[in-house]
């Protein structure tokens, strides 16, 4: 029940928000693993600066190497073909250009050695400053069977 002290404006339009997405993607698997996916998000909204329309173009690929190494690759591509994505979404790394890349080599008794190094950039707009983020990770593990 609203009394006249509520802050609500009842004559305020309401704010409506449609989104929808589609994608796909297309997968290799054979002596080495490649895939490429497509995605499209359009959000439609009443709210100030609230619509987007963007693609997501990604590559993925693992391949064997010799010696019991393994690489792993993975690239995404965002593109804004209107708006801007909100500024508490901007912070997570998946809502960036990123690349990965991955270099496993797998030892006896559960043990591995993984080098890794990622980057996540977005190109600086009207609504943000550019964001460049460089990973380098080495890591040892031991998987106990």
């Amino acid at each position: 029940r609203r009394t006249e002290s509520d802050p609500i404006d009842a004559a305020a339009p309401r704010r409506t928000d449609l989104v929808g997405s589609i994608g796909v993607s297309a997968s290799y698997l054979g002596r080495f693993f490649v895939s490429v996916g497509w995605f499209l998000e359009a959000d439609r909204s009443t709210s100030f600066d609230g619509s987007l329309l963007y693609q997501v173009v990604t590559v993925e690929t693992t391949v064997p190497l010799p010696a019991r190494f393994t690489l792993g690759a993975r690239a995404q591509l965002l593109y804004f073909s209107s708006g801007f994505l909100a500024a508490s979404l901007a912070v997570d790394d998946e809502n960036r250009d990123a690349f990965l890349v991955d270099l496993v080599r797998d030892f006896d008794h559960g043990l591995s050695l993984r080098a890794r190094f990622q980057r996540f950039a977005s190109a600086p707009s009207a609504h943000s400053t550019g964001y460049e983020r460089n990973l380098g990770t080495l890591q040892l593990s031991w998987r106990i069977p």
